[in-house]
């Protein structure tokens, strides 16, 4: 259901729209980058498992601290020293099903007041908890659509 502060059954959605992405895809499909210095397909979901939780901690913090400075991370250092190309998909799935599932139920419970929390993002500007959450369904939404792109351009090869 819909609440006023966002849209919960699109956040829950988010993870089964990235495992239809990726569903069916052969191992070379999925850590086939598509030019040197571009990420695999393997690499977008290692990256969306590291979003995840840096968003499962990221929501914690602001509506449990005052004046919360929110965290930045190397998501190229991430993605390349956790080697996400080796990984297996579906355990990354089963995380980002997990932890997305357990961001949906604190969401859920939040009160009106709670989403006008602010936090300083890495950059040094003020967000709101409201504007925090439609930018990770943004960011997820982008790479679903990254890796149906890659996965079309790979099935021509």
């Amino acid at each position: 259901m819909a609440s006023k502060f966002f849209n919960d059954d699109e956040y829950e959605r988010l993870p089964q729209q990235l495992a239809d992405a990726v569903q069916g895809l052969s191992r070379q499909q999925l850590q086939r980058r598509p030019a040197p210095g571009k990420w695999s397909i393997l690499e977008i979901v290692s990256h969306i498992e590291d979003h995840v939780i840096a968003q499962a901690f990221r929501i914690r913090k602001m509506v449990s601290e005052e004046a919360a400075q929110l965290p930045s991370v190397d998501q190229d250092a991430w993605v390349t020293h956790l080697n996400a190309n080796e990984r297996d998909p579906e355990e990354m799935l089963q995380t980002i099903r997990a932890v997305n599932r357990s961001n949906a139920t604190l969401l859920s419970r939040l009160g009106p007041d709670d989403w006008e929390t602010t936090a300083l993002n890495p950059k040094g500007e003020t967000v709101r908890l409201t504007s925090v959450v439609q930018g990770f369904v943004a960011h997820i939404l982008h790479h679903v659509d990254q890796i149906q792109q890659l996965a079309k351009s790979s099935e021509v090869r």
